[in-house]
């Protein structure tokens, strides 16, 4: 059974253990868990045998890592000193290299398909025409596939929410630049980003309340999918002054971490996602009340571990193997829908039976799928990011030191 569901997404693991914070960096890890648990259909059938109806809210994966991103990215460019040049080569030396590498994996489940006719099973599901296949590639580099109307390539069904945060520091930059070009500073940014932030998070507000009075407009819907309130709840949550953060932690850190994290996604888990997405109803009570309450329990949750102390995280087993996924997750989130079709493909050649029972496919495809998935993010990480962000850091400091280099020396 394939379950081709929108994604989470994302982005940024500092290139030292010494500029992060190790329980975001876990926050990442649980984050990916969710994105994982919603596309492994085993997880929706276990959770079809409760009394009931519990829904599998691992969807709330993407909203997650779209507060952590809007957190982290606008912590950066603060500590930065709102220097675009080293934003942007950041952003591009952090995101591409792994980004190409997944790129190529879907041309490998593209090739594979080629071998059968169009209308055979694999070459349905996961293949497409040579201008189709191009055309969304770009999309995905460019992040413009949220403007695509055409159905997405199952491989890229989760980079909707990398468009989403491609736009998002789209919109970073060109405040800065505009603010900076017309003779702005630091503290003008800022308070220009806390104008655009409030903004975006009031406007998903109001709509929310004309749809709840009956008024639902054409654009509402391609508003609400993506996301933008998450990422722009995040964005304030760097702005407040840093007194403000460890008040939301009310003296039980740890307490009030495992409460919004766990509450967050038990409370939706009562709301039907409507997959695939359908028109909004001036009642659909997942978009009124369930989302608006995401955004406060991860608000919540990102806002308490920016105050937890690194020291101690990762002493446990449990520690441990959220730091290992959260170093990876966006390794593992690019890559995982294209191993999931490989493992489809090869079960499918080796056994019809294997894909047509849904108790006989589920086990397998959470073992393999995750499995492999897993250790081809292991070695993006290892071999493509990681040498992409030091690459990028060490261009950087090329730039930086090269006048001082090339100087005329001065008079003795």
């Amino acid at each position: 059974m394939l379950i081709p569901l929108q994604d989470a997404s994302l982005t940024d693991v500092p290139p030292t253990a010494t500029s992060r914070n190790l329980v975001i960096q876990q926050l990442r890890g649980w984050a990916i868990l969710l994105v994982l648990a919603q596309h492994i259909s085993l997880v929706t059938q276990l959770l079809g045998l409760l009394p009931g109806r519990v829904t599998n809210s691992g969807y709330l994966g993407v909203e997650l890592f779209f507060v952590i991103s809007g957190f982290v990215v606008t912590r950066s460019l603060q500590r930065g000193g709102w220097n675009l040049r080293h934003f942007v080569v950041r952003r591009l030396f952090r995101l591409y290299p792994a980004l190409l590498f997944f790129l190529g994996i879907c041309a490998l489940v593209w090739g594979v398909t080629s071998f059968w006719a169009p209308g055979d099973l694999p070459r349905q599901l996961f293949g497409a025409s040579d201008w189709r296949f191009v055309t969304q590639g770009a999309q995905v580099l460019t992040g413009t596939l949220t403007l695509n109307t055409s159905p997405r390539l199952y491989v890229h069904a989760a980079m909707w929410s990398l468009s989403v945060e491609f736009q998002f520091y789209a919109a970073l930059a060109l405040l800065a630049f505009a603010v900076l070009r017309a003779g702005g500073d630091a503290r003008q940014c800022e308070r220009g980003l806390w104008l655009l932030a409030l903004g975006v998070v009031g406007y998903y507000a109001l709509a929310r309340l004309l749809m709840l009075l009956g008024f639902n407009q054409p654009g509402m819907a391609w508003l609400f999918q993506m996301r933008f309130d998450f990422l722009a709840a995040g964005t304030l949550l760097a702005l407040v002054p840093p007194g403000w953060l460890y008040r939301a932690g009310f003296g039980r850190a740890r307490l009030a971490l495992l409460l919004a994290m766990v509450g967050t996604v038990l409370a939706l888990s009562g709301f039907r996602h409507p997959w695939p997405e359908m028109p909004l109803q001036p009642h659909n009570w997942l978009e009124l009340l369930g989302y608006p309450a995401a955004l406060v329990g991860f608000s919540w949750a990102v806002a308490v571990a920016a105050t937890m102390a690194d020291h101690g995280v990762g002493r446990s087993v449990v520690g441990r193997l959220m730091l290992w996924l959260g170093d990876r997750s966006y390794s593992l989130y690019l890559v995982h829908f294209p191993i999931l079709a490989l493992v489809w493909i090869g079960l499918w050649l080796t056994d019809l039976r294997l894909v047509a029972q849904p108790w006989t496919y589920g086990p397998v495809q959470a073992v393999l799928g995750i499995g492999l998935s897993a250790l081809v993010a292991d070695a993006c990480f290892r071999w493509v990011e990681r040498p992409g962000i030091d690459f990028g850091s060490r261009l950087l400091r090329w730039h930086a030191i090269r006048p001082a280099q090339t100087a005329p020396a001065g008079r003795g």
